[in-house]
């Protein structure tokens, strides 16, 4: 049997599965560190409430078959799951579906049937399955771990008052004390242990309390580190903004001044990418539109630019691409045409049919 530790049970919760071994190895693993119930019944509240919703049976079964078996060596089990079956129980059944929810249901009656509870406790988780407290009232997992200790330790204070008042009227020195079967020194004697126990188990509670005190502490620090670490960047960004210029007053104003300049710029360099006609040394569209004078300035202005592309593209006259008894293109055009001419020389000729058929264009004959 492997030794305790709460990372061993952590574990070991993480590989719990519905079945009947699974279910029962753990559980005997569980009584056998018996010792160590108050803690075990506490991490296991913990990971149920971390577990899906599809594991959360599995904490139940794993429970029931705990409180059943352990009883024949004592109570402890019974009384730790008893502090934290209220609140975990309709936990389970809020999170699973209502096939499962008739199981959870079964399982409290069980538990009432082979007297594990009282009928006053099942009844008690039963009420708190149909009508869910508003959310307010639902305290924290930390705030139910601390309150359940110091419950614990107000009932042990009430118990242990009552037998230091007995202790102390027992005197230091007794004169028969040797005598064993003197009925006042066996009295005594019980009372003391009786009170030791209590002392013992006081300690004990305030201990584990102060543990799960300093878990509190650590977690809240580190919120603490995280909200200082969001706060200085959220004065960094303060900073920032107050230290830039204002840039404006009218931000969308600026902006939609900026798209109208961007507009001009473009304006602008498309004038300048269309040459002036006196510019143009030489007319490569005279040479086969002789009437090419009397088209619209701005179509020839075009055909003038697509012409000047074309003989830098490829080094040869308009005429080699363009028929001119026909204005379509050449049959060395279509059997062998520049790859890096293509586009451009079949602009010119859609430019030049369009203009035949309106009838603005006759070729040359």
């Amino acid at each position: 049997m492997t030794s305790y530790t709460e990372e061993a049970l952590v574990q070991k919760l993480a590989r719990l599965v519905e079945t009947q071994d699974s279910i029962t190895v753990l559980s005997q693993w569980l009584m056998y560190h018996r010792k160590h119930a108050g803690a075990s019944v506490q991490t296991w509240a913990r990971e149920l409430h971390k577990a899906p919703s599809h594991r959360k049976l599995s904490f139940l079964y794993l429970a029931n078959d705990v409180v059943q078996n352990s009883r024949r060596k004592g109570e402890e089990f019974v009384r730790e799951f008893a502090k934290v079956f209220p609140e975990t129980v309709p936990h389970v059944y809020r999170h699973t579906a209502p096939e499962i929810q008739q199981k959870i249901t079964r399982i409290l009656g069980i538990l009432e049937e082979r007297k594990i509870y009282g009928p006053d406790f099942i009844k008690v988780i039963k009420d708190r399955l149909v009508s869910r407290p508003p959310a307010a009232t639902f305290a924290s997992e930390d705030a139910m771990v601390i309150g359940t200790h110091l419950e614990n330790i107000r009932k042990n204070e009430a118990a242990r008052q009552k037998l230091a008042e007995r202790v102390h009227e027992i005197p230091e020195q007794w004169p028969s004390a040797a005598d064993g079967n003197n009925p006042e020194v066996a009295a005594a004697i019980e009372q003391l242990e009786r009170y030791q126990r209590a002392l013992k188990s006081d300690i004990s509670e305030r201990n584990q309390l102060i543990e799960n005190l300093n878990k509190l502490i650590q977690k809240q620090e580190l919120h603490i580190q995280g909200d200082e670490l969001e706060l200085e960047q959220c004065q960094h960004k303060i900073n920032t903004i107050r230290a830039e210029p204002t840039a404006s007053t009218h931000p969308l104003q600026d902006q939609e001044e900026g798209v109208q300049i961007g507009l001009n710029d473009i304006q602008v360099d498309h004038a300048h990418a269309l040459p002036h006609q006196d510019d143009i040394t030489s007319d490569p569209i005279q040479a086969v539109i002789p009437d090419s004078e009397g088209l619209p300035s701005d179509i020839l202005q075009q055909l003038q630019v697509m012409a000047k592309a074309h003989q830098e593209a490829t080094g040869a006259p308009i005429d080699s691409v363009i028929d001119p008894t026909t204005g379509g293109t050449t049959d060395a055009m279509m059997n062998d045409p520049p790859i890096a001419d293509g586009v451009i020389t079949h602009d010119i000729v859609t430019t030049l049919e369009f203009l035949r058929r309106q009838g603005g264009l006759s070729t040359k004959s």
